[in-house]
């Protein structure tokens, strides 16, 4: 019997890779656009997801902070611009069973994500809900399940990972309520390059990779109808920061704010 590959271990093997790809296009760090942030397990249940790239110029622990507040889905919480990505083995599957829905076309072998969608005996939000919404809280709050289609132990000692097995699930593209205590919910694929199926209720998502991502954001960048949407999706999000109190609205505080929520792609 094969070793199971772990949710841990797969963010590990392409860390690196991702850093890389963030290094590359945006610039990581005190001089670059995006800085990279890891809570503990601990902290984790907490905000849902397993690695982010924000940008921001808070601590980690100011950041925590924050997206506590939004993952929890409380009221006027601060916005921002950001990846989160939130790891999940998927599971090669050869046999069919009723629950499977039609829509997984596939006899053998398809694909299989369970998804945490259940909440604890204290109540607490599951890690989908608190997923759910950090992706509502904002325009620019990009949040994925990261489905590596990686399933044999050797492929973990090549030297550079293959960010193209890295399938990236929208979580707002699934069904709007996952929270079950008794169903264990899925996400299904009828190969590697079908589009996911959200299931009890099957909902056909939306999928992407690292490379798409990157590509759409230069896109917006290079069109400027569509990056003027874009912005001013980020205005509507972000207007309760920019006029904050009645004594706020000079123009330079307004520009100086817009300053540091707003980012560029350079290229």
């Amino acid at each position: 019997m094969k070793s199971k590959i772990t949710e841990t271990t797969l963010e590990m093997h392409y860390h690196f890779a991702m850093m890389d790809l963030f290094r590359s296009t945006f610039g990581v760090g005190p001089t670059g656009r995006f800085s990279f942030f890891k809570y503990s397990i601990r902290k984790e249940k907490f905000v849902g997801f397993d690695q982010a790239y924000v940008q921001t110029t808070l601590s980690d622990q100011e950041l925590y902070k924050d997206l506590t507040n939004i993952a929890q889905g409380k009221q006027n919480s601060p916005k921002y611009v950001g990846y989160f990505l939130q790891f999940k083995v998927v599971d090669k599957r050869t046999k069919r069973s009723s629950n499977i829905p039609p829509s997984v076309t596939a006899y053998s072998p398809f694909y299989s994500v369970k998804l945490s969608t259940g909440r604890d005996t204290k109540n607490n939000l599951s890690q989908h809900e608190l997923l759910k919404n950090i992706s509502s809280s904002s325009s620019g709050a990009f949040v994925y399940y990261a489905c590596p289609l990686l399933f044999d132990k050797l492929d973990l000692y090549a030297r550079d990972a293959d960010l193209d097995q890295l399938v990236l699930v929208e979580v707002n593209s699934g069904t709007p309520h996952l929270t079950d205590n008794k169903t264990q919910h899925h996400i299904y694929f009828s190969s590697p390059t079908s589009t996911p199926v959200w299931c009890s209720e099957p909902v056909q998502g939306v999928s992407t990779n690292m490379e798409k991502m990157f590509q759409s954001l230069f896109e917006k960048n290079k069109n400027p109808i569509d990056f003027t949407k874009f912005i001013t999706h980020l205005l509507e999000d972000t207007e309760h920061l920019i006029f904050n109190n009645e004594e706020d609205h000079s123009k330079k505080n307004v520009l100086h704010k817009l300053a540091d929520i707003f980012y560029l792609i350079r290229y």
